[in-house]
């Protein structure tokens, strides 16, 4: 049954080796002696060096401390106190001072340590689904950086067959300008057509290193300093499941389980409110000493407040409007979601259609144009208009193809995002 569902995709495969076959096609871009770097392992040093990613483990940390110090409980107090002395007739002196040393504990009541630690508990989950989700978008990021540079690289390859076939056209149009077949001002419009090409190789090589750089940033670094690997995204996942399936997988992401903590955490603080009524008592022991006898007594006592004017009304109040935000937060996140996971599926559903048709119809045929038309302007039957416009209508398609191959496997990386089930969330 599962295959059936799988039937749109059985051209992706098709379509990863296309990809291959178009970047193996580039040859190298330049000769170095630098390390390759595969995409796994763009990957591996952006979560090992990304600041932002880096940032949110010591959140997370933090909020585990959090959870420690919470399951505390307040210390006793010591006190001293000395009464009955330096005053007047038998209280001049010392010797009818009474010196009383003694020990408080507060005791929490109406479940606020309890309430306390369930909410350390849901701010770490939220804390670490915040991690997860940051790493998963880091390895998207980094995958979708990875084949822009890659996709820059073809395009600056492309560019630099356009100068070179610009090239071609014009030591055809000197030779016929020399043989009398055409006038010297069609040599110059193909010099400016050439010169035009020039210019365009010179801003896909600009916008390959700005991809370099933008690929280096997710490292920290200024630019990735070793070359890439031509392979573009060799474990893309070309399984992708049914749409149901991917969307009942939305609940398993850390963005669901975000959402869930701090629907415990916005319960924990209402349950908090609720506690902050009741107020806490804080008993005390004591030794009295008396200094005019070798007598010695023990004092006890307990203390609380009385909620006449505070009650936490407003606290409470407070807290339930924030847990109904959190409820309707994750209502909303979730919609999102769905709707950003449907609309990825139907891109790569077009890109997959996009790609085959430029694939067994588009590049064959603009080939075989571009072709003829050269071999028609050398020998004179068409003229240099017709050449002009075969050869861009077969850079631009060159171009269109890689740009929907890249389009395809980008929203492959995206999907793959949402692909990774959150690990079960407890605070440590």
């Amino acid at each position: 049954m599962r295959m059936n569902h799988m039937a749109p995709w059985r051209g992706v495969v098709a379509v990863v080796c296309l990809c291959a076959g178009l970047m193996a096609d580039a040859g190298t871009v330049a000769a170095s002696t630098n390390q390759v770097m595969s995409v796994n392992d763009c990957v591996g040093k952006a979560l090992a060096g990304n600041p932002a990613l880096q940032a949110a483990a010591c959140r997370w940390e933090a909020a585990k401390a959090q959870v420690s110090q919470a399951r505390v409980v307040s210390n006793p107090q010591f006190s001293a106190e000395v009464e009955s002395f330096g005053g007047s007739g038998e209280y001049r002196g010392w010797d009818a001072a009474e010196s009383t040393f003694g020990l408080s504990q507060e005791i929490e009541l109406g479940g606020r340590r309890s309430s306390r630690m369930a909410e350390a508990v849901a701010e770490a989950d939220a804390a670490r689904a915040a991690y997860e989700s940051l790493k998963l978008d880091l390895v998207r990021d980094t995958r979708k950086a990875f084949l822009a540079v890659v996709l820059a690289e073809e395009k600056w390859r492309l560019a630099g067959d356009a100068v070179r076939l610009a090239a071609e056209v014009e030591a055809t149009t000197a030779a016929r300008v020399a043989a009398g077949k055409t006038t010297p001002l069609e040599s110059g419009r193909v010099r400016v057509d050439g010169a035009r090409a020039e210019l365009a190789r010179d801003d896909a090589a600009s916008e390959l290193e700005s991809a370099r750089r933008r690929l280096a940033a997710l490292w920290g670094a200024d630019e990735p300093g070793v070359d890439l690997s031509r392979e573009a995204f060799p474990d893309c996942p070309v399984d992708i499941p049914p749409l149901a399936e991917l969307l009942a997988g939305l609940d398993r992401t850390p963005d669901a389980a975000g959402w869930r903590a701090a629907i415990r955490a916005a319960q924990a603080r209402l349950q908090s409110g609720k506690a902050a009524r009741v107020p806490n008592v804080e008993l005390s022991l004591g030794v009295r000493r008396f200094e005019d006898s070798p007598d010695t007594a023990l004092v006890a006592g307990i203390a609380a407040p009385l909620p006449l004017f505070d009650r936490n009304a407003g606290g409470v109040r407070a807290a339930a409007a924030e847990l109904e935000a959190a409820t309707l937060d994750e209502a909303a996140g979730g919609s999102a979601l769905r709707l950003e996971l449907c609309d990825l599926y139907g891109r790569i559903l077009n890109q997959q259609k996009r790609v085959a048709v430029l694939k067994s119809i588009g590049l064959p045929a603009v080939e075989r144009a571009w072709v003829a038309a050269q071999a028609g302007y050398r020998e004179g039957k068409t003229g240099y208009l017709e050449v002009l416009d075969a050869q861009r209508v077969y850079t631009e398609l060159r171009v269109e193809s890689v740009e929907a191959v890249a389009g395809l496997l980008a929203a492959l990386a995206d999907v793959q995002r949402f692909m990774t089930p959150v690990m079960s969330l407890e605070a440590k």
